[in-house]
């Protein structure tokens, strides 16, 4: 039971550290005119509601720039089971090639730098970090990314750009964040994926490895 609630403030501490820094998330990563409107403590002016927060988080079968599928997804008519964008190199998935740079872009690099190193990792400059960089994954005896570490960080960092204020299965934002946790671990971990998953998990280790003090394997 104790470790079960210690896992359980830990995921909270973690929620509230993104949702309190997503404006310096967001401006770590697109243009901070993008992320007007955007504070740290409101989350209902995010999701669907916003068009930088709808963007990363429309399915990645839908066109975002679709006034229909906006409005669909604004209103929770729209509720899909696809891949966001936000998961994707360049924050819009090819179809010809899907995953092609899945997991792999400067917003989920840096949401796990913020999580698992320190808040201090948002600044573009990741040099500056150094100095915090042992962070939560060196108290975790963390010394590389994992699948299970990455399915995290996306399933925070979903979260964090929605406007729903506690994780809950009622309200308009009905995503399954569950599902997406373990689809990202089923799709790695497939043995027909794996060259997908050495090239994701060689693309954060060699990202961060100066950050976390680990020699670059590669």
């Amino acid at each position: 039971m104790e470790i079960e609630k210690g896992r359980s403030d830990a995921r909270t501490d973690d929620t509230n550290k993104l949702k309190g820094y997503i404006v310096e998330l967001l401006t770590s990563v697109f243009d901070s005119t993008q992320a007007e409107g955007l504070t740290s403590t409101v989350k209902s002016t995010r999701g669907f509601q916003h068009p930088l927060t709808g963007q990363l988080l429309t399915p990645c079968d839908k066109d975002w720039e679709d006034p229909v599928t906006q409005d669909d997804l604004k209103s929770g008519k729209l509720v899909s089971k696809k891949w966001p964008q936000y998961l994707f190199r360049g924050f819009r998935a090819d179809p010809a090639r899907l995953f092609h740079g899945f997991l792999q872009n400067d917003l989920m690099l840096r949401a796990a730098l913020c999580i698992f190193v320190n808040p201090s990792a948002l600044a573009k400059d990741t040099s500056r970090s150094r100095s915090n960089r042992a962070g939560n994954a060196a108290l975790a005896g963390m010394t590389e990314m994992t699948v299970p570490a990455l399915a995290y960080v996306a399933f925070q960092l979903r979260f964090t750009l929605c406007s729903e204020e506690v994780f809950c299965k009622g309200g308009h934002d009905l995503f399954d964040y569950s599902r997406l946790y373990y689809d990202v671990i089923r799709l790695l971990e497939d043995p027909h994926m794996s060259w997908l998953k050495k090239a994701v998990l060689q693309w954060y280790n060699v990202s961060v490895a100066d950050i976390l003090s680990v020699p670059d394997r590669y």
